[in-house]
């Protein structure tokens, strides 16, 4: 007999206070976050007899599991227990947490939509799901994403310039700096989400891309300040606004939200000094060792985050079923 099962809870206060503890739990599964959207909610933990081995978050529309595209990471976050024990135990326990929550959504939902954190590894559970059922549609779909992980623990140090972040940044990053620096350019901690939205849909207007409505990210944004777990980094120039970041945090690190600069303001420093100043704040204020720069996967997003330093990591998007 299987040891492993699911269980819900509704208690979903309960539920964060206990898997915030662990180091693969991000904000995307903080119910302050998920609150603003109109999706259900299921939060549950996969034991092994009594013993919470991992705990759970997803989004659930028309009957399906669904991941809205703000949601950057959910579903599985392991217990930190499992990585103390030896590694055969621990392999089959991962192995067996994944085989049990994959299982529960291919009879619940029919569908999967995950994207897991980087710390997941052994998503071979996922490959084998209806190994031999000859309908693709049966079988779950892997796709690989990217991240980067930013250690800005030496910015607690006065002397910006002479911290081990700053001399491992690309050349083009420290000028950057320099000049907003010569400049007098000031970063002030605001909430003004009208002002980001103009600037977010005429950025991406200028991608071609039309974005009808911003209301949804505002009021994630809204939500998580209110609850103190993010800020609005807004950078001006001679009194103008140029450049605005928004930030969250939980237990564990920090996570770039939302960007968007001016359009009318061309300033080559004008979002490096934004980035620059609000990790130079999460490290000094709220004593955060690691950024997650929440994505690098697209070519130009992808090398302006790297080009600050940090780790690739590389985590796992699975989806199964029609649309």
């Amino acid at each position: 007999m299987r040891k492993f099962r699911i269980e819900l809870t509704s208690d979903y206060e309960k539920w964060y206070e206990e898997a915030s503890q662990h180091s693969s739990f991000t904000i995307f599964s903080d119910p302050d976050f998920l609150s603003s959207f109109p999706e259900d909610k299921v939060y549950g933990f996969v034991l092994k007899g009594n013993e919470k081995k991992a705990f759970f978050s997803i989004t659930v529309a028309e009957g399906k599991c669904k991941r809205p595209s703000l949601v950057i990471h959910n579903g599985i976050i392991l217990n930190n227990n499992l990585f103390r024990v030896r590694n055969v135990r621990r392999t089959l326990d991962e192995f067996y947490i994944h085989e049990t929550f994959v299982e529960y959504l291919d009879k619940e939902f029919g569908t999967i939509d995950l994207a897991f954190h980087p710390y997941i590894r052994d998503i071979r559970s996922y490959l084998w799901l209806n190994y031999h059922s000859p309908f693709e549609e049966d079988k779950c779909k892997i796709y690989v994403r990217y991240t980067s992980y930013l250690d800005i623990s030496s910015l607690r140090k006065k002397g910006e310039f002479e911290t081990p972040l700053f001399k491992g940044l690309l050349e083009v990053r420290k000028r950057n700096i320099r000049e907003a620096r010569e400049k007098e350019v000031k970063t002030k901690l605001e909430f003004r989400p009208s002002l980001f939205s103009k600037f977010y849909i005429e950025m991406m207007r200028k991608q071609g891309i039309e974005i009808k409505s911003t209301e949804l990210m505002e009021k994630v944004m809204e939500q998580l300040i209110k609850r103190n777990k993010a800020k609005m980094f807004i950078s001006y120039y001679k009194g103008i606004p140029i450049y605005i970041t928004v930030w969250g945090w939980d237990k564990h690190r920090a996570y770039y939200l939302y960007g968007a600069g001016n359009q009318e303001i061309k300033l080559r420093f004008k979002g490096t000094i934004c980035f620059w100043d609000a990790i130079v704040w999460l490290a000094r204020e709220k004593k955060i060792s690691v950024v997650d720069w929440e994505g690098v996967n697209s070519p130009k997003r992808g090398f302006f985050k790297l080009s600050f330093g940090g780790e690739l990591m590389n985590y796992y998007w699975i989806k199964k079923g029609r649309k």
